[in-house]
């Protein structure tokens, strides 16, 4: 399993290697999903000097965790590290932007996770992070028969946040300390015309 240290190093390689690769990485660690149409428009829109030999050097990169017929799952500690990488970017929030709007029509649990990671990225507010947290811990009082299904998505989605998000979370259990987890994913992610393809053991939320 791949932590902190280790991922920073093996996207700092990436990055020496292929910064255009690692650079549309870095804005698509902002979703919670990544299909080929968010890749597409966040390349097009944002990263003029990458082409699309850019996007399928990703799907095939070592920072990818699984690959499906619907898109890519990034590794979520280098989800982690590319997170923290483009916090700073001047691209942030116009990133952040089409990720909602690629995403719009997507499952609530889907958008609550992008929520969450522009909170914490765009100026964390603990009252808010705990109140979207609340609304978690509702869903397992109000639907006791989808309780380990919520609880699998929490403890698959903590974890991907950027560290601000993770300090005083309340989590569904109870006050403080957050629980663990990388996010919730509909579905995976594919290679352009493949199927299905996990790696390090990957699993889809």
């Amino acid at each position: 399993m791949i932590r902190d240290a280790a991922a920073a190093e093996l996207v700092a390689r990436v990055s020496e290697q292929a910064p255009d690769v690692v650079a549309l990485a870095e804005l698509a660690s902002l979703a919670a999903r990544i299909e080929p149409v968010l890749l597409r428009r966040l390349r097009l829109e944002l990263l003029p000097s990458a082409t699309t030999a850019t996007e399928a050097d990703l799907w095939s990169s070592p920072v990818v965790e699984a690959v499906s017929r619907d898109g890519i799952a990034l590794d979520p500690d280098c989800a982690r590290v590319l997170r923290q990488r483009v916090s700073t970017s001047p691209l942030l929030a116009k990133a952040l932007d089409i990720v909602a709007e690629v995403h719009r029509g997507a499952s609530p649990s889907l958008q609550l996770e992008e929520d969450l990671v522009r909170d914490a990225l765009q100026g964390f507010d603990a009252q808010r992070l705990d109140g979207r947290l609340r609304t978690i811990a509702k869903a397992f009082v109000e639907n006791p028969a989808r309780a380990d299904a919520i609880a699998y998505w929490v403890g698959r989605f903590l974890p991907r946040l950027p560290p601000a998000a993770d300090a005083g979370s309340a989590a569904p259990g109870g006050e403080g300390g957050g629980t663990h987890g990388p996010g919730h994913r509909d579905d995976g992610s594919t290679r352009p015309g493949g199927g299905s393809h996990p790696r390090r053991g990957a699993t889809h939320a």
